[in-house]
């Protein structure tokens, strides 16, 4: 409708962390990816996208974060089509990744709390 409004925001939100856990429990279902790596992408995404909204609610910058979906959904593309299994090496990095970047997010938020 060419309206923005922090109800569209949110939604918008909501809706991509939702597909990113559907795809992930989907290829967990179907075997296509190591259970555990697969549900710890899923899990530390949206801890990392989670601290990333509150402190962008508290006004507070965030730089230097990979949000990794786009790579995520394209490499199931390349999977899908070359038949390897470059799907797991990114899943283990990402999730690293993704938890010490939580680890900081998080101490960020509760000094910016404390404060």
């Amino acid at each position: 409708q060419g309206k923005s409004s922090n109800k569209g925001a949110f939604v918008d939100i909501c809706v991509d962390q939702g597909g990113i856990v559907i795809a992930v429990l989907a290829m967990i279902y179907f075997s296509l990816i190591d259970p555990f790596w697969g549900a710890l992408y899923a899990v530390s995404y949206i801890v990392m996208i989670l601290f990333v909204v509150m402190l962008n609610y508290l006004e507070q910058s965030v730089k230097y974060i990979i949000r990794s979906k786009y790579f995520f959904y394209a490499l199931l593309l390349v999977d899908a089509y070359f038949k390897t299994d470059s799907i797991t090496p990114f899943l283990i990095i990402l999730s690293v990744y993704m938890s010490l970047a939580s680890l900081y997010l998080f101490n960020k938020l509760r000094k910016t709390i404390v404060a």
